[in-house]
């Protein structure tokens, strides 16, 4: 049997106090970019069910930036659409029920 170095016991101490910290800081905001961006369709799913499951069970507020409007309509609490950088038109829940409203606040009416 195989007694690992001292150097490799010491990383592995180090990584689990290092993850042991991370953990114990509590985020409060997860920020995501794109995350569905070039996945199939699959795994696009998948990835806001992910989303979904975070921000309904934890305390985490999730900012996702995202084109896909399909998959994110149905677990956001509010949207914006932006314009050179600037909030044009703030959306809440109740609106993305109207795919006519969230059309008429990306094309500017």
């Amino acid at each position: 049997m195989k007694r690992p170095n001292s150097s490799n016991a010491l990383s592995s101490k180090e990584n689990c106090n290092e993850q042991a910290h991370l953990h114990s800081r509590s985020p409060s905001l997860l920020l995501l970019d794109e995350p569905t961006l070039g996945l199939s369709p699959k795994y696009v799913s998948e990835i806001f069910e992910v989303i979904d499951r975070l921000r309904q069970h934890s305390d985490l507020s999730v900012l996702v930036i995202e084109h896909n409007l399909n998959s994110l309509l149905h677990i956001a609490d509010r949207g914006y659409v932006l314009a050179r950088g600037k909030v044009v038109k703030e959306l809440t829940h109740q609106d993305f029920s109207s795919r006519n409203e969230v059309y008429r606040a990306i094309v500017g009416e």
